[in-house]
């Protein structure tokens, strides 16, 4: 059933879709000086459009991995994109992340 005025497939959410596999940089913290590892991420359309799936993992070099999901919307009433993420450091957020859709670059 599609309520009103809902936003299939938002323009705001499109740019994330795709699948990449590479090496990035993992800045230094509480879990150790900073590296390079090898890693992936997808970004999946979800219900109907209204969502986009981020999947992310990395391999440590040690064998270890890391891995985080989130998930991006817009609301509607406020035209911001939300993404609401965990990830395998065992400390979810509070709350989603929130941006205006006029201020939001997806990643490239």
């Amino acid at each position: 059933m599609n309520g009103p005025g809902l936003v299939r497939g938002h323009p705001a959410l499109s740019g994330l879709l795709g699948h990449w596999r590479g090496s990035t940089h993992v800045a230094a913290g509480p879990w150790g000086p900073e590296h390079s590892v090898d890693a992936e991420v997808t970004y999946s359309q979800v219900a109907g459009g209204l969502g986009v799936v981020q999947s992310y993992r990395h391999l440590e070099p040690d064998g270890g991995h890391f891995e985080g999901h989130g998930i991006f919307t817009v609301d509607p009433v406020h035209n911001d994109v939300l993404w609401y993420y965990v990830d395998s450091t065992g400390v979810p957020r509070g709350t989603a992340a929130r941006l205006h859709v006029a201020q939001w670059h997806p990643p490239r």
